[in-house]
């Protein structure tokens, strides 16, 4: 499962649930993990744009996360649409960003 960050930068939307808004401080996706899809023990905050760098501007809908085994041991490519404020085939929307992270636990 994969949520957008809405610790930094955020507001409210109707219903009072944050909405990250901000296009440089709102740089981490939340990844959870299940054994039974029923029950998440296990999640954390994790960076995909760095303090340098935000390329996909404010990052908008976490679409999912794929192996990445030919990169290295516990590589996992995360996907995310974004806004950003560099002009693209669509405005200012990117269709799709990446970044690749590592579970050194694997």
């Amino acid at each position: 499962m994969l949520v957008a960050d809405s610790a930094a930068g955020s507001t409210s939307k109707p219903g009072g649930n944050p909405i990250c808004s901000s296009k440089t401080s709102c740089n981490r996706v939340g990844i959870a993990f299940s054994t039974d899809g029923v029950t998440w023990k296990y999640s954390a905050m994790v960076p995909v744009q760095t303090a340098s760098s935000h390329p996909c501007g404010q990052i908008r809908t976490p679409l999912g996360m794929a192996p990445e085994p030919e990169r290295c041991k516990g590589c996992y490519s995360i996907l995310w649409t974004g806004i950003s404020d560099e002009p693209g085939p669509s405005g200012n929307f990117r269709p799709i960003c990446q970044a690749i992270v590592r579970n050194v636990n694997e």
